[in-house]
């Protein structure tokens, strides 16, 4: 496979982004003035991959699909359509403040507004770090949103004394239906505040903290340097700030506030595009649609580390989220180590790094840095590791 590249504005710059260097060595142009932000592996009308014949032609992975269903498996043959789209994102600057809605707000909002939610699915995804990486990943512990509206003076302005003490109230009664409509609340007068009265509590943060060696306040100064007077660098108070190292992984269910902030990772999710955003970003928002539909959880998010198998000569580690559509596993195998694979569903394996083959019945493809390699469901193929460490991930159907 050749993947698709999207040139964001947020991504990084030329060669720096892992986006470029992947596209580069599947042999793209890469313009060092020009961003690049994600490589797409997939067959999403938005960014299909191309596929390599045998005889060196290239054929749009969608148009492949459709002709030959039996890659897919019976379990998808019917959709004519992988399950999953798998990425590289290299992020230089705060991704909008966004969620994903379900399958029914999906379809609704599809069938709604098709030129702005382009597919009905849902789109569950899972980030894991090649870089360490800055993210904020869904509500922080109610206690911990009171703590920052007692001691950040300018978030409490920006959400005004009425406002911040029926939250602070609702907290202290330790109840979960009283704490989570209090949050809602919350979110929804935070997003929806008079733009001048944010604007200058904005500028008065971090004129106050512009020497802070905080972790937080130095995200908030880098964030209100990429969106300055952007009210959602205030979320960055009532959300949870992760700070992941390579080989940790997050899951987003639907429904749940997020951004990336800064790094680069692998990605992968349920086959859609669809984001509704509010806020730290110049494109359309729908504030209404993202404060209805979210699930106002309160809590730390779960930490992949991966399920870890070994033998002498490899080691891999399965990441498998709560859905049927995906499942990734890393893998690392030293000169002369073979793995034996048996694929649930169509499967696709990214190099990062290292050299090897792949094999699969009769047919064999040598593997390098930056390699992309389609198999077909229900297939049995080996991978080799040659003269060099192989580093890849291997991404297939779920085990939910």
């Amino acid at each position: 496979l050749k993947g698709a590249v999207q040139k964001y504005a947020w991504g990084k710059l030329g060669n720096r982004s892992y986006a470029a260097k992947f596209f580069g060595l599947q042999g793209g142009t890469v313009d060092e003035n020009e961003t690049y932000a994600e490589l797409w592996f997939g067959d999403h009308p938005s960014g299909s991959s191309q596929v390599v014949l045998a005889s060196s032609t290239e054929m749009d992975f969608a148009h492949y699909l459709t002709q030959n269903p039996e890659f897919l498996g019976r379990a998808h043959s019917d959709t004519g359509q992988l399950p999953y789209l798998f990425k590289i994102l290299s992020i230089n600057k705060a991704l909008s403040l966004q969620a994903h809605p379900d399958k029914e707000l999906a379809s609704n909002l599809h069938s709604q507004f098709p030129d702005q939610y382009k597919d009905s699915n849902h789109k569950p995804e899972m980030a894991i770090a090649l870089t360490p990486m800055k993210a904020l990943c869904g509500f922080r512990p109610l206690c911990e949103i009171s703590t920052h509206i007692r001691e950040v003076p300018e978030l409490y302005a920006t959400l005004g004394e009425a406002a911040s003490k029926r939250f602070l109230s609702a907290v202290e009664t330790d109840s979960l239906v009283a704490g989570t409509e209090a949050l809602k609340e919350l979110f929804e007068c935070l997003i929806n505040c008079d733009k001048e009265v944010s604007s200058v509590q904005l500028q008065k943060l971090v004129k106050r903290i512009e020497k802070s060696e905080d972790p937080v306040d130095v995200v908030v100064r880098t964030v209100y340097n990429d969106f300055p007077n952007d009210v959602g660098v205030f979320c960055i108070y009532l959300m949870n700030l992760l700070f992941l190292q390579p080989g940790q992984g997050i899951f987003l269910a639907a429904n749940e506030p997020h951004a990336y902030l800064e790094g680069d990772c692998v990605e992968c999710m349920a086959r859609s595009d669809n984001v509704v955003r509010a806020g730290l970003t110049p494109k359309a928002i729908d504030k209404n649609t993202l404060v209805s539909m979210l699930t106002y959880n309160a809590s730390k998010p779960k930490l992949y580390e991966g399920e870890e198998k070994r033998s002498s000569l490899w080691t891999s580690k399965s990441y498998t989220p709560p859905v049927d559509e995906f499942s990734m596993t890393h893998s690392s195998i030293a000169s002369g180590g073979v793995i034996e694979c048996l694929s649930r569903g169509p499967s696709i394996l990214l190099v990062l790094g290292g050299s090897g083959e792949v094999k699969c019945g009769d047919e064999v493809l040598s593997l390098a840095e930056g390699s992309s390699v389609a198999v077909g469901a229900n297939r049995k193929f080996s991978i080799t590791s040659n003269a060099h460490n192989l580093e890849l991930f291997n991404v297939e159907i779920g085990r939910a």
